[in-house]
C-alpha cells in the first residue's frame, strides 16, 4: 500500500472515529432533548439553527477549501484568519438587524431573539476554521478528534442541563454556543499555529477567487438541502417545524455525517492524484464500493424501525413523525450517496458543475415543495417530493461524473448493487420481524427488528462479498501497521 493509500485510511478511521464519538453523544442527547422539550421548542430552536447554517456558507469565503487546494504559504493562512473573522463579525451585524425581518418571514416572533444570539457563533467559528483547515490538509485527523469530541460533549452537557431546567428551545441555542466556543478552545490548543497581523492583497485574491465559487456551490447546496425547512417554517406552525426538525436531525447525524466525514478526507486526497484520472476513477469507484455498505443499510434500516424507533425511543408525543422519518431516512441516504461526486468536482477544479446541478435540482424543488406545503399542507408530501428529486439529480450527476473520470454508469452503479440488494433484503426481514411481534412492546420490536436487520445484511453481504470485506480488513490492518523501511 502506498503512503497516501495509508494516510488516507488511517485519516478515515480517525474522521470516523472523530465524527461518531461525538455525534453519537448528540443522537443520544437528541433522544433526550425530544423527551424533555416541546415539538415548538425544536421547531422555535430550527429557524436560529438553520439561518446561523446558512450564513456560517457564507462566512467562511470558502477559505478552507482554497487553503487545501493551494499552495501552503504562512501569509495565505494569516490572511485567510483575518478575512474569515471579518466576515464573522460582519454577518453577526447583519443577522442583529435583520433579526426582525426572519420572525416576519418565519410568523414568529421567537425568531427574532434566538436568531440574534445564536449569531454569535459565526465570529466564533471563524476563529477556529483556519486551524481545522490545516489539520485536515495535512491529513492530521488524529488531532482534529480532540476539538470536534470537546465541541459535542459541552454541547450535549449545556443543552440537556438547560432542557431541566425548563428554558425550552433557549436550551438548543446555549448549548450550540457553548459547544462552539469550547471546540475553538479546544482546536487552538491542538493545533500550535497562531495568526500574524498581516494582510496580503493578493493572497485574499487567490483565495476568493477559489473560495467564491465554494460559497456559490455551499449556497445552492444548503437551499437545495433546506428548501423544505423555509417552506414549512413560512406556512406552518413552529410545532410541526418542530417534526419536520427532529425527522431530519436524526437519520442526518446517523448517516448523512458518515458522509461528511468521507468528504473531508476526500478532498485532500483527491486533490492529490487530480492529474491521474484512471487513479483518480478507481479510487472513488473503490470508496462508492465500502461507503454504499455503510450507508444503505442504516437508510433502509432506519426506514423499516421507523415506528417502533419513535414509539419507544421518543414516545407517542411524535408519533405524528413515523411516515415523515421513514422518508426522510430514504431521502438522507440518497442524499449521503451523492456527496462524494461534489467532492471529485471540486478536486479537478470545476465546481461550477455542482453549481450547475444544485441550480437544475433547486427549479425541480422549488415548486414542487411549494405544491406539497401550500396546497397539500403535508410534510409526508414535501418529504416525498424531495425523495424523488434526489433520485433524479443522482442519475444526471453519475452520468456526468463518470464521463470525467472514462468510467461507465453501469460501473459506478455495480459496485453499489451488492448494499443495495442485500440492504432490500433486510428491509423486507425486518418489517417481517416487526410485523410478527406486533403484539409486543414498540422496544420489544426495535430491539428484534434491529438484531434480524444486522444479521441479514451482515450474512448476505459475508457470502456475497466476503473477499472485498476481507480486502478492506487488510488494508485498515496494514493502515496502522508499521512500515518497513
Amino acid at each position: 500500500m502506498d503512503n497516501l493509500k495509508r494516510s488516507a485510511t488511517r485519516s478515515v478511521i480517525w474522521a470516523y472515529a472523530s465524527r461518531y464519538s461525538g455525534k453519537l453523544l448528540v443522537f443520544v442527547s437528541t433522544l433526550v432533548l425530544a423527551r424533555l422539550l416541546l415539538q415548538e421548542d425544536f421547531g422555535v430552536a430550527g429557524y436560529a439553527l438553520v439561518v446561523i447554517a446558512f450564513l456560517e456558507t457564507i462566512s467562511g469565503l470558502g477559505i478552507g477549501p482554497a487553503l487545501i487546494y493551494q499552495r501552503d504559504e504562512p501569509i495565505t493562512r494569516d490572511t485567510g484568519f483575518w478575512l474569515g473573522l471579518g466576515a464573522g463579525l460582519t454577518l453577526m451585524t447583519l443577522t442583529w438587524l435583520g433579526a426582525p425581518l426572519l420572525a416576519t418571514f418565519f410568523q414568529d416572533p421567537r425568531a427574532a431573539d434566538v436568531s440574534r444570539v445564536l449569531a454569535l457563533a459565526l465570529p466564533l467559528s471563524a476563529l477556529g476554521n483556519i486551524h481545522v483547515a490545516l489539520l485536515e490538509k495535512h491529513l492530521q485527523f488524529g488531532k482534529k478528534l480532540i476539538p470536534e469530541l470537546t465541541n459535542s460533549v459541552v454541547k450535549v452537557l449545556f443543552s440537556i442541563g438547560f432542557a431541566l431546567f425548563d428554558f425550552g428551545a433557549w436550551s438548543l441555542i446555549y448549548g450550540q454556543l457553548a459547544g462552539t466556543a469550547a471546540g475553538v478552545a479546544t482546536v487552538w490548543i491542538v493545533n500550535p499555529w497562531r495568526p500574524s497581523m498581516r494582510f496580503e492583497a493578493s493572497a485574499a485574491h487567490s483565495l476568493l477567487n477559489y473560495g467564491t465559487r465554494i460559497i456559490a456551490v455551499g449556497i445552492l447546496g444548503f437551499l437545495v438541502s433546506n428548501i423544505g425547512f423555509f417552506f414549512v417554517g413560512r406556512f406552518m406552525s413552529a410545532a410541526i417545524v418542530g417534526v419536520y426538525v427532529l425527522a431530519l436531525r436524526i437519520p442526518t447525524v446517523l448517516i448523512k455525517e458518515s458522509a461528511q466525514v468521507i468528504n473531508n478526507v476526500l478532498f485532500p486526497v483527491f486533490t492529490k492524484i487530480k492529474d491521474d484520472t484512471a487513479k483518480l476513477g478507481r479510487g472513488y469507484l473503490s470508496v462508492m464500493r465500502y461507503f454504499a455498505l455503510l450507508t444503505v443499510p442504516l437508510g433502509l434500516g432506519l426506514a423499516a424501525v421507523a415506528e417502533p424507533f419513535v414509539l419507544s425511543l421518543l414516545t407517542d408525543k411524535w408519533a405524528e413523525m413515523i411516515p415523515v422519518i421513514r422518508l426522510a431516512a430514504i431521502y438522507v441516504m440518497l442524499l449521503s450517496l451523492g456527496f462524494n461526486a461534489g467532492t471529485v468536482f471540486k478536486a479537478v477544479g470545476r465546481p461550477g458543475l455542482i453549481i450547475r446541478l444544485s441550480l437544475l435540482r433547486l427549479a425541480i424543488l422549488l415548486p414542487s415543495v411549494g405544491w406539497a406545503v401550500v396546497q397539500q399542507e403535508s410534510l409526508i408530501a414535501v418529504m416525498a417530493v424531495q425523495v424523488g428529486a434526489i433520485m433524479l439529480h443522482l442519475l444526471i450527476c453519475w452520468s456526468i461524473l463518470t464521463r470525467i473520470l472514462q468510467l461507465s454508469l453501469g460501473q459506478l452503479l455495480a459496485v453499489m448493487l451488492p448494499a443495495v440488494t442485500a440492504g432490500i433484503i433486510m428491509y423486507a426481514g425486518v418489517v417481517a420481524t416487526i410485523t410478527v411481534l406486533s403484539d409486543s412492546s414498540p422496544f420489544l420490536q426495535l430491539l428484534a427488528g434491529v438484531v434480524a436487520g444486522a444479521l441479514l445484511y451482515g450474512s448476505v453481504i459475508w457470502v456475497w462479498q466476503r473477499k472485498m470485506l476481507l480486502q478492506g480488513y487488510r488494508q485498515l490492518r496494514s493502515a496502522f501497521s508499521p512500515q518497513r523501511s
